[in-house]
Order: C-alpha cells, then sequence, then structure tokens
C-alpha cells in the first residue's frame, strides 16, 4: 500500500479510537477539585517541567487535594515549560549563571535522573530530607542503580522503561516491511526500514539522549555510534519532542521507534493491539523519573511537600490507574509504574501498566556516573555525526548496503570512523568542554566537516554524488 494512502487510512481511525477518552473526559470536566471551604491559607509554587500537559493537570489537581486533606491548606502552582528535558535543563544552567543565588524556581519535575546528576555536580540542587513516613514503601533503589539519591538531592516519583513502539497494520500493509521483525534496538537498523523509523532530535529531548546513551553502554562506544549513525539514516526525520514519535507511529507516518514505556502504553490503551511495544532484554534501562527542589527555592514550604506528594501513595495511584478508577486520574490517562512496588498487586486489574519492572530483568549496567559527565557533550556529538548531517549520512548508508566486497569494507571504514576515541570524549568533559564555549563551537564544527566529509566520499563511491 502507498505510504499517502495508508497514513490516510489509519488516521480515519483517530476520531473513533479516540471518542471513548473524549466522552470520559467531557463526563468528568466538572469533577476538577473545588475547595470546599476557603482554605486557612494560600502557598505558592513553581515548577519547570518537561512533563506533558495531562500530567500536570492530574498531579496539581491530586497536590491540592492532599494537600487541603491534611492541613487545610491551598496551593497555587505556576509551571514553566521550557521545551523537552534537555532544554529545560539548558534553560536552568543558564539561568544560574545570570542569578547564581536563585532563579525564582522551586522545582524540577521530569527528565529521568540524569540531568539531576548534572545539576547536583554544578551545586543547583537543595538537600530534602523527607519524614520517614513519607519514605516508607518507596523503594530506594532497581536493579542495583539509585530510585533515591542517597544524598536526598533528588528523588524518583515514578519508573520509566525505553524500548521500541510498532505499528503492526503499517508492517501487515507494506509489502518492503513484511517479514521484519523488531525486538532488539539492532534491528532498526534493518536497511528495510530506510525512511520508516521515528526519532526526536536528542538536544532537546533527555529521553532521545538517554536512549543514545543506552546505545552506547549496551553495545560498546564503537558499535554503539555504528548502530546509532544506520539507525538515524532509517529516521525520515527528527521531531522536536519525544511525545510526538508515539503519535506518528499510531496513524503510520512511521512503522516503529524507540520511545519510553508509558507513550506507547497510552497509545495501546487507546488504539489496542495494533500497536506494540517491547523492553529490548538485557539491553535496555528502567530507570526513575526524578524531581528535584532547585538551590534557592523561594517557596521551600511548598517545593518540600509537593516532594512529599510525588512519594505518597495517592501519587502511586495517579501514575498506575486507569481513568475513572478511584483514586486515579481523572481525565488523563497516565499508565506509569510507581517507585511503591505494593501497589503493583494492589493495583492488579485496575491498572494501565502491563509489566512490574521489580521483577524484570535487570542485568544490563548503566553507568549513571560517565553519563551524566558527558551528557551535554554527547548531544553534540550527535548534532554533529547524525543530526545535522542528516541528508549526507542517508546517501552514504544507502550507497553503503549497496556496495559489495573490498568496495564495501572500503565504504565501512568511513562511514563509521568517528573523529574521537571514548577516552579522548571523557577527558575533555569535565574540563574545556565544560569551561570553554569557544572550544565547544571548534569541536562541533570539527566534527561536522569530518562527518560530511566521510559521508560524501561513501556516497560518491557507490555512484552517489550528485
Amino acid at each position: 500500500m502507498p505510504r499517502r494512502r495508508l497514513v490516510e487510512a489509519l488516521l480515519l481511525l483517530l476520531p473513533l479510537l479516540a471518542l471513548p477518552g473524549l466522552l470520559l473526559a467531557l463526563s468528568r470536566g466538572e469533577e476538577r477539585f473545588v475547595y470546599p471551604a476557603p482554605p486557612r491559607r494560600m502557598l505558592e509554587l513553581v515548577i519547570t517541567s518537561p512533563q506533558w500537559e495531562g500530567i500536570k493537570v492530574e498531579f496539581e489537581e491530586g497536590f491540592k487535594r492532599w494537600l487541603y486533606q491534611r492541613d487545610g491548606s491551598g496551593v497555587d502552582i505556576k509551571w514553566l515549560d521550557h521545551g523537552g528535558g534537555t532544554k529545560t535543563v539548558r534553560w536552568i544552567e543558564e539561568q544560574f549563571q545570570q542569578k547564581p543565588d536563585s532563579i525564582g524556581v522551586d522545582l524540577l519535575f521530569g527528565g529521568g535522573t540524569d540531568p539531576y546528576d548534572t545539576l547536583n555536580a554544578r551545586g543547583l540542587l537543595r538537600r530534602y530530607d523527607p519524614p520517614a513516613a513519607v519514605l516508607d514503601g518507596v523503594a530506594e533503589s532497581l536493579g542495583g542503580f539509585p530510585i533515591l539519591d542517597p544524598e536526598r538531592r533528588w528523588f524518583g516519583t515514578t519508573l520509566t522503561g525505553f524500548g521500541i513502539m510498532s505499528n503492526l497494520k503499517v508492517f501487515e500493509k507494506v509489502e518492503a516491511l513484511r517479514g521484519v521483525v523488531v525486538q532488539d534496538w539492532s534491528d532498526l537498523a534493518d536497511p528495510r526500514l530506510f525512511g520508516w523509523v521515528g526519532g526526536a532530535d536528542p538536544r532537546g529531548s533527555s529521553s532521545y539522549h538517554t536512549f543514545h546513551e543506552i546505545l552506547l553502554q549496551a553495545y560498546g562506544f564503537e558499535e554503539g555510534l555504528r548502530l546509532t549513525r544506520l539507525m538515524g539514516a532509517n529516521c525520515a526525520s527528527f521531531l522536536k519532542f519525544s511525545a510526538e514519535i508515539p503519535k506518528a507511529c499510531a496513524v503510520g507516518q512511521v512503522a516503529c521507534a524507540p520511545t519510553i514505556d508509558h507513550y506507547a502504553q497510552a497509545q495501546i490503551e487507546m488504539a489496542g493491539d495494533f500497536i506494540a511495544f517491547v523492553l529490548p532484554e538485557g539491553r535496555t534501562l528502567v530507570n526513575a523519573d526524578a524531581a528535584g527542589i532547585l538551590k534557592g527555592a523561594p517557596h521551600l514550604e511548598a517545593a518540600e511537600r509537593f516532594i512529599d506528594f510525588l512519594l505518597s501513595r495517592e501519587a502511586g495511584l495517579l501514575w498506575m490507574l486507569r481513568t475513572g478508577e478511584a483514586g486515579g486520574p481523572r481525565r488523563h490517562p497516565l499508565c506509569r509504574a510507581t517507585v511503591r512496588p505494593a501497589l503493583f498487586a494492589e493495583t492488579a486489574g485496575r491498572s494501565s501498566v502491563r509489566e512490574n519492572p521489580f521483577l524484570m530483568d535487570q542485568s544490563f549496567r548503566y553507568d549513571y556516573g560517565k553519563a551524566s559527565l558527558r551528557w551535554t557533550m554527547l548531544n553534540d556529538v550527535l548534532g554533529a555525526l547524525i543530526i545535522d548531517v542528516h541528508a549526507e549520512l542517508c546517501a552514504a548508508v544507502r550507497a553503503f548496503h549497496a556496495l559489495e566486497g573490498d568496495a564495501r569494507a572500503r565504504a565501512a571504514e568511513l562511514l563509521f570512523r568517528n573523529p574521537f576515541t571514548e577516552e579522548e570524549l571523557l577527558e575533555i568533559a569535565g574540563g574545556r568542554w565544560r569551561d570553554e564555549a569557544s572550544f565547544r563551537e571548534e569541536k562541533r564544527n570539527e566534527w561536522t566537516e569530518f562527518a560530511r566529509r566521510n559521508y560524501r566520499e561513501v556516497a560518491r563511491m557507490a555512484g552517489g554524488a550528485r
């Protein structure tokens, strides 16, 4: 089936797929939390967050209800949105350069854990020690990695699994994709998937940044960058935000894409069994999606109470339960795993979360220290080798797949050559890269030109020059 007709056919399904959720949202529109009586006092809270709007709505209402029930207090929340997690962290760092004591923001909420390690290393997070009763029942770690920062600078509030979403209708209808099986990251490099893989720019999306970091650690640095190039060439384009990718997959604009579990689960809840999701066994990460109080938080009491709420049983139910279930979200299915292991059994049959991460194989060991050290640098590496030279990369990869014998071997040497070693990157990551803007710009330009030159040469080898 031609791509345009396939997308049009799937788009016709969307109103039917969304109708139950839409009717539920309309029927529950009157249930927004209203204070039964005027609060005895009003607190203020300013949160910057890359979370999608549904999470913000449900957690604002949930926190207001939780806080009022405890001591009769009310709260006004101001949400700041600076794009994806990577852009949000960059904004925080830039603001603190101008206002080193306080940027007028209380909390960062969401974005994984790597950004919090980065901010903590720069002294931009404030320690908070919640009461023992708050932490009772919250897992300290998963698979040997922290859910709660030992220094109490950040707190995992829910869990995120990194996997692959597929639209089975696309694989069925597109003749070239029949027989293609996507179960592991390396399957996304299959040349038959050219133009059918979804992607987001890791310079704006912290989840796509983490996906690439997983590749480098799961396969090794050299092999990880090789797979990154091949997958990147299969991407139709790179969207700004990772939340847009599952929607593109659901309507058939792409056949498959790396994504995080709750985005895929939300599409499965809405669309049904023609959407599939897999966590690559032994090569993926299930980590915490954190929150932390920023240095100089102007509304400290409200910030601490919000952390308490995020760690509570009530918040766990918001993450886990289907819309309409008692204690669950009112309008937006969140489909996310709690950091309270006991809630998985308690919510059985009522939860939108299909797997218990605490029962999964956690043999893959992710080096958070390394990931944090090269966070900014890796974004620029991916920009130089993949994103900013995407046209040249696509031409080179197609040429590589068309070549044979010695010519293919020579093409591979050029295509997968790197202008650095992993050790060289790590050596400069904590020094000149962090401190010298001109050095960063020089290296970015050098790497981009290196990649463009090599990719064009590979394309010429197969007669691909234009």
